[in-house]
Order: structure tokens, then sequence, then C-alpha cells
């Protein structure tokens, strides 16, 4: 911009060049806006507005620009340095299995968990193992003896560090008669109702040697996420755990399409830090032989880009079965309703336009790759149950 500046001032701007510098001005206020600078993003606008009305600068117009532009510099040199956590380690993961007979493939499994990193208990009960789940308050806990059948969890009022991340519910008796007694039956499956009716959020994994249609479907009722028929190989159960809690995945993969190579690299400095790898793409021509390399597992896409735009992608992907649930965030400096009801109508599943705070951006890209994630847990637990 300062050289641009300094072309009105000796009268030398071209249309080409004034062409650019207009295309250089959306960029910059693109960019800006992303990460929350106000005061630039409001500057650049009016740069570029400047330039696409304006096809011959008068001395006073030249005078404007050059007072902007230097507004512009001084805002960029006071804007506070954008702030990134540091990465951590995921915590191990927390596994209850609730097995009332002790079978042994249950002790190998938890052999196996165990050398895994994860944090594993096993209840013989389930009065034990609500207590295990930190569910019971004490007055309940008070008054109900041992051999209680109705020892039900519920909800303290905060989640206890012992919470685990699944709960494995083991509805086998024996290896030569693996059906329980109808009455012990009956006590875990209430067990499981009020389980996940006080921690709706919790998965539960059920194994059981009565898996048809009817027995799945009651269970699926009372709140059983995962279900599992008897005989199972243990390494298969730590599989589908893994699956069902997300342990198994590494970083979410995010793949960002922009041909502004400037706001490119700024928006993969911004995500890098919060556990995303992140994939570049400047050139939309390549876009298809990237995508199906890196899979990511969720896209990023500018509007207006040379060759292939944005929402011509967007329909490319939408129009592949495979690919209709990924989730596709537009992140654009368009802020007009029909483009984003164009955008949504292409099978968009967020819009966000600039200027958007930094957190904002994050924090949108997050509930997105749950939903996603949770999307695929379910998929993959329907298959399971099939």
């Amino acid at each position: 911009m300062t050289q641009v500046a300094h072309l009105l001032t000796h009268k030398d701007l071209n249309e080409q060049q004034r062409t650019q510098a207009q295309q250089m001005a959306h960029s910059l206020a693109g960019t800006l806006g992303t990460f929350g600078l106000m005061e630039g993003y409001r500057l650049a606008l009016q740069l570029e507005q400047l330039l696409h009305t304006t096809p011959v600068f008068s001395p006073t117009q030249s005078a404007q620009f050059q007072t902007l532009v230097a507004t512009l510099g001084h805002a960029l040199d006071e804007a506070p340095q954008l702030v990134c956590p540091q990465r951590q380690s995921p915590p191990a993961l927390k596994l209850l299995i609730v097995d009332v007979n002790q079978m042994p493939h249950i002790q190998q499994l938890t052999a196996l968990a165990v050398a895994q990193g994860w944090q594993t208990a096993v209840a013989a009960s389930i009065e034990s193992a609500a207590e295990k789940l930190s569910l019971m308050t004490p007055s309940a806990q008070a008054h109900r003896s041992p051999s209680s059948p109705e020892a039900s969890p519920e909800p303290s009022p905060e989640p206890s560090p012992e919470t685990p991340d699944l709960v494995l519910i083991h509805l086998v008796a024996g290896e030569n008669d693996p059906l329980l007694d109808e009455p012990i039956l009956q006590r875990l499956l209430q067990f499981i109702s009020h389980l996940t009716a006080a921690w709706p959020q919790l998965p539960v994994l059920v194994i059981t040697p009565q898996a048809d249609f009817g027995n799945r479907l009651d269970l699926i009722r009372r709140g059983g996420a995962i279900i599992l028929e008897y005989p199972v190989v243990p390494a298969e159960v730590l599989a589908v755990i893994a699956q069902a809690t997300h342990a198994s995945d590494g970083l979410s993969k995010i793949m960002v399409v922009d041909d502004d190579t400037y706001h490119l690299q700024q928006v993969t400095q911004l995500l890098q830090p919060w556990d995303f790898q992140i994939t570049p793409l400047a050139n939309p021509q390549r876009f298809w032989s990237l995508f199906t390399q890196v899979r990511p597992d969720l896209l990023i896409l500018d509007i207006e880009m040379p060759h292939i735009n944005g929402f011509e992608l967007c329909q490319v992907l939408r129009s592949n079965p495979r690919w209709q649930h990924l989730p596709i965030v537009f992140l654009s400096i368009h802020r007009d309703a029909a483009k984003q009801n164009q955008a949504f109508a292409l099978g968009a599943d967020d819009y966000i336009t600039k200027p958007i705070h930094g957190q904002n951006l994050v924090l949108r890209i997050q509930n997105r790759l749950k939903r996603y994630h949770a999307c695929l847990r379910s998929r993959q637990a329907a298959k399971l149950a099939s």
C-alpha cells in the first residue's frame, strides 16, 4: 500500500496496478478481520473501496489514500500480539468395567488396557460400580444396603476425577453358559437405564450373548451406545473403545484453501497450537489431488479464488456421497445474506464472516469437529450393531 501511495503521488498508477492494489487491500482486510484487528480491518476496507470507485485519483483523493495508509501502518504497529496456548498431552483414558461374574477374558481385556496406559477399574457389583462412578449421593448410599437392587447412580454436582470416559457392561454369565439369570440381568439392565439418565454424555458399551434385534433395540432404548455380541476378542473390544472415545485419533486434520498466501499462513499459525494438523493450499487447481491424500476432518474455504472458487469446490465434494458429512466452513469477507444463503444451499456447515476474533474462529471449528466425530462414532456404532 505504501508503494501504491507513492505511485499516486507521482501520478504513475496505471489501471493494472490499481486493480492489483484493490485485490491486495481486499486480502489485507480479510486477514485483519480474521484476527479481530478491527481498526486495521476498517481502514483496509476504506482503501479497497477508494481503489474500486476511483479510476483516476485527484490530488485530494491521493492525499486521502496516503493518510489512510499511514493510519493503517500505525494501527498495525499498535496491534496486540496473538497469544496461543501450549500444547498438552491428552490425559489417560479412564475405563470402568462392570463384570459381576469376573470372567477370565475380562481380566485379559483389563491387562491389555493397562498395557496401553489406560486407567482401568473393575466393579464386581452394581453397587461397586455406582460408588466408583462417584454418582451416588451420600444420603442415597446411607439408606441402601449393599445388596439393594435399586442402586441407581445420581450425578454429583461436578464430575469426579474418577468419572470414566466409558463404561463397559458385561452381560455374560460364563463361557459355557453365557446367559445371566433373569433377576441379575434385569438389575443390570435397570442400572444401564439409570446410568445413562444420570450421565447422558457417558458412552456405555454392552457385551451380550443376546444380540438379536429385539435385545439390541432394548439396550439402545436404555442408552447403550455400542453393543458387541459375545464371544468377542479383547483386542477388538479395546479397538472399539478407542474409536468410541476418540482415543485412537491423532490431531484433527484441517485443510485451508485460500489463494492469499499471507492469509493462509496467518490462519495456519493461528490454528496449529490448538491440536490441529493444518494443510494449507493456495492453488485451488491442486485441490482434489491434495484433498484425497490428506482426507481432512474439516475444510475451510475462501469464496473468491482464481480458476475454481470456493462454492464450486463445495459442490464437487457434496456431489460425492463419501464426503457429504465432511464439515465445510467458509471464511469470507462477504457479509451479505445472499452469499451466506448460497453457501448453505450448496452444503456448507458454517459461514464465518470477517472480522472475527481468532478465539471465536477456533471455538467454532472445535464445535464442528466435535459434532463430526460424534457422527462418525454413531455411524460406527450402528455398523457394529447391525
